[in-house]
């Protein structure tokens, strides 16, 4: 998600691993990505959830995420964020 801490656009799975989750994860002491629901819509999976950790700055942050998966071939082809990024900003600060 454009905002999020290295936050674009990756394409495949050694862009997403071996690129955008090291560099992401870099900024934080800790970072858990906890669901809470699933909902399934068809080739949609939608997942709702909480961001929590600290920064590398020793901030502590507490966000709502939502997630939504498009699966094809019982693959995930494409994955959209939703959060509040400037919470996660003010974190790295």
């Amino acid at each position: 998600m454009e905002g999020f801490p290295n936050g674009g656009t990756y394409l495949g799975r050694k862009q997403v691993f071996e690129g955008y989750f090291p560099a992401m994860l870099q900024n934080f002491e800790e970072f858990h990505a906890t669901p809470d629901e699933f909902l399934s819509f068809g080739d949609k999976v939608i997942v709702l959830g909480n961001y929590h950790g600290i920064s590398k700055t020793k901030k502590e942050f507490d966000v709502e995420f939502s997630h939504v998966y498009i699966i094809e071939n019982q693959k995930i082809v494409k994955f959209k964020q939703y959060t509040d990024t400037k919470l996660i900003q003010k974190s790295l600060e």
